[in-house]
């Protein structure tokens, strides 16, 4: 993250609101293009869900807009929207046929000085001068599905052309796909499509018209080995956080417990990117009443392994011991977890085969209380 915008929203509602809406925020580029957006959130960092505000009472909002490092430099209008969950039909803005709303208008600026590297460094030189110093993507794929690419370069004094392509085990190109990458630019990122078949890809990447030198005594050529990635038929596991993490397995360790009981439950994670932030995993017991009757939020581990010091690949096991609320209701209860980052308390969504979000937690499974 480059720096950050901060924006407070005052909402007020003009009648009893029945659906749980999210707010969504997103920067629109002189092209109209959605640059950036928001995963979507309840207002007030998740506190307050929409069809709970009382009639005409105002609710201030904060927001912590991130200016990501690789938004291209140029001019970006910052929009607002009120969505259904996981709906892509949000609520109209007054007359007008669209459900964004223009905020503000930003202007994205050079860095004024080098950017932190990325976890993995590269020194790639290409004819034109400029040099591919580092990388950051995930070491596995499920076959057909988004896959993000963040790249960081130094001597781009031109507009040029990133080609990215799947190579397969026998070294030939499956799939390859080019995108802009503007004069001056440290960072981009790019979206590809990871290949339908399963196995063992390599992801590589050149300058469209440029011959590259992917080491210091190597010949000149078309294109520059990135990573490896493992594309797998089906998506793994239980849930995919973010294409950061994913629940390999949870279990619940009660079939029944009274009120004041401890629910005992273990979650095994995999990591599948290098992360630079420490996310705090949470374990939610909720009721029949659809209530909050139970949580524990902590580093994984007992606090002892932050996701900053995880590897790609690396799996973990995750125990954690949930307290029934003494007031628990009898019934059946679901067990929700999930992560989310301490400093925004913002959760990593849950996203499908698709890449779309479906969820900011998980239900790993279910128990009851009072003998039922």
């Amino acid at each position: 993250i480059l720096s950050y915008y901060h924006l407070t929203l005052y909402w007020r509602a003009a009648a009893r609101l029945q659906d749980d809406l999210e707010v969504r925020l997103r920067l629109v580029d002189e092209a109209g293009r959605a640059a950036w957006a928001s995963i979507g959130t309840r207002p007030v960092r998740g506190q307050y869900p929409t069809n709970a505000w009382p009639e005409g009472t105002v609710v201030a909002d904060y927001h912590d807009v991130p200016l990501p490092a690789w938004l291209p430099c140029g001019e970006y209008e910052l929009e607002v929207g009120l969505f259904p969950r996981f709906s892509d039909t949000g609520l109209k803005t007054g007359d007008e046929a669209t459900a964004w709303l223009t905020l503000d208008t930003l202007e994205i600026e050079p860095p004024s000085g080098p950017l932190p590297p990325l976890p993995q460094e590269r020194r790639y030189a290409f004819v034109g001068g400029a040099w591919l110093t580092g990388y950051d993507l995930a070491g596995e794929a499920s076959a057909g599905t988004p896959f993000a690419v963040d790249l960081s370069w130094r001597g781009v004094e031109t507009d040029e052309q990133v080609c990215l392509a799947w190579a397969d085990a026998q070294g030939r190109e499956v799939e390859a796909t080019v995108f802009p990458l503007t004069a001056g630019a440290q960072r981009s990122r790019h979206l590809v499509t990871a290949p339908q078949a399963p196995g063992g890809y390599t992801l590589r990447v050149g300058l469209v018209g440029e011959a590259a030198r992917c080491d210091w005594l190597a010949p000149m050529t078309d294109e520059c080995p990135l990573a490896a990635v493992e594309v797998s038929p089906a998506p793994e596991g239980l849930a995919n956080f973010a294409d950061l993490v994913i629940l390999l397995e949870a279990e619940v360790g009660r079939v029944n417990a009274q009120p004041g009981e401890i629910v005992p439950v273990t979650l095994r994670w995999r990591a599948l990117r290098t992360m630079g932030e420490d996310y705090t995993a949470f374990v939610q017991l909720i009721g029949p009443d659809g209530r909050l009757h139970g949580q524990v939020d902590t580093w994984p581990v007992q606090g002892t392994r932050p996701t900053s010091g995880w590897t790609p690949g690396e799996e973990l096991s995750d125990s954690h011991e949930v307290q029934l609320t003494s007031d628990a209701p009898p019934g059946r209860y679901q067990v929700r977890a999930g992560l989310y980052l301490l400093a925004t308390m913002q959760r990593l969504q849950v996203v499908g085969i698709d890449g779309r979000p479906v969820g900011d937690s998980f239900v790993i499974g279910e128990f009851s209380v009072g003998g039922q």
